[in-house]
């Protein structure tokens, strides 16, 4: 099985430091990779609160968003204690959806960790349908 291969733009305007807590991590004694996505949807919330949004405050009323897909690629371990950085920026990637895209650095190994690509879809809460990507999510985009 040839290994998956994402393309994160080089620059990511906005980054998020964490911690490895005792919490967080397996039996193998590294980081969980459920608690890994949780890292990854507390930085999404931190970056999108930025702007005064969330998945469901899009700029645009009876409209939220839900991931469609989700792509990541392992590069290395994380261990207790270890501190991660977690950049981020977003990708217009079609009309009714956006690429969260991330980088996860561990800072403690100085390594990369991990490639993440999250597609969320813009939805009308009423009859369930893709809508437009809001104005303000394609001004966000790098």
């Amino acid at each position: 099985m040839s290994r998956l291969q994402l393309a994160i733009p080089t620059k990511l305007p906005f980054s998020h430091d964490l911690t490895i807590s005792v919490r967080d991590i397996n039996y193998m004694n590294h980081l969980d990779h459920l608690k890994f996505l949780e890292y990854i949807h507390t930085a999404r919330a931190v970056y999108f609160a930025k702007f005064g949004l969330s998945e469901i405050s899009v700029g645009v009323p009876d409209v939220y968003m839900m991931a469609g897909n989700l792509q990541c690629q392992y590069h290395s371990e994380g261990f207790l204690h270890d501190n991660l950085r977690i950049k981020l920026g977003i990708v217009h990637s079609g009309h009714t959806s956006i690429d969260l895209c991330s980088r996860i650095y561990n800072l403690t190994q100085d390594s990369l960790m991990a490639d993440v690509i999250l597609k969320l879809i813009f939805v009308d809460i009423h009859n369930r349908k893709a809508v437009e990507v809001p104005y303000t999510f394609k001004t966000l985009c790098i």
